[in-house]
């Protein structure tokens, strides 16, 4: 009889251990009001129509793209506090990152091209402020990939270069982006403060 009620207690205790975890994996995917403000207007949801319209858009994983941008907001918040900005930092390469690996598969005829290409320029940046250089050019390239015409890959790029001091190649990458996107503004105020050193 003993037996059986530290059984029943063990599968008790089991049980709203997996409740409790269940808990604070949903709490964690929460997003305040104040949360919701900071993020793109494509994650601002209110309604299942707009639910339905936002992944038509983002693709399968659409709640990863926006809980990336989540963390990452919350990353800008605990500034000062190393540990917890490297936390959330950590949590948004794992979103972003479950955006590329399950998209990549519903890619047919580069529908989700863009999405791609603004989740790895996204994942460049969050990457460059963990101090990882190499994996963030990485995503800036992959992003030129995807969409060449989106300047926020070139800029993230010739940022890299400049932090590494090789000014000749991050002009290379602002000339290559002007090229594809001869009307972006930033790409063109970098290469006159470029022009001037």
């Amino acid at each position: 009889m003993r037996a059986k009620k530290r059984i029943s207690l063990g599968i008790i205790i089991f049980i709203g251990s997996l409740c409790l975890s269940a808990e604070i994996y949903a709490e964690g995917y929460a997003i305040t009001p104040e949360e919701a403000k900071l993020l793109p207007p494509i994650c601002q949801v209110k309604s299942e129509n707009e639910k339905q319209r936002t992944k038509s858009i983002l693709g399968p994983a659409a709640l990863h793209f926006c809980q990336g941008f989540k963390s990452v907001n919350r990353a800008n918040r605990s500034l000062g506090n190393r540990k917890q900005e490297r936390e959330n930092l950590t949590a948004a390469l794992g979103e972003f990152e479950y955006v590329l690996g399950h998209t990549k598969q519903d890619n047919i005829n580069g529908r989700y091209n863009n999405v791609l290409a603004m989740t790895s320029i996204e994942k460049g940046k969050v990457y460059y402020r963990l101090g990882q250089k190499a994996e963030a050019m990485q995503m800036y390239h992959q992003a030129i990939q995807y969409n060449p015409k989106l300047p926020q890959a070139y800029a993230g790029l010739s940022e890299i270069y400049l932090d590494l001091g090789q000014v000749e190649e991050a002009r290379k990458v602002l000339e290559t982006g002007l090229k594809q996107a001869p009307k972006s503004k930033s790409l063109k105020r970098r290469v006159e403060k470029l022009s001037n050193k």
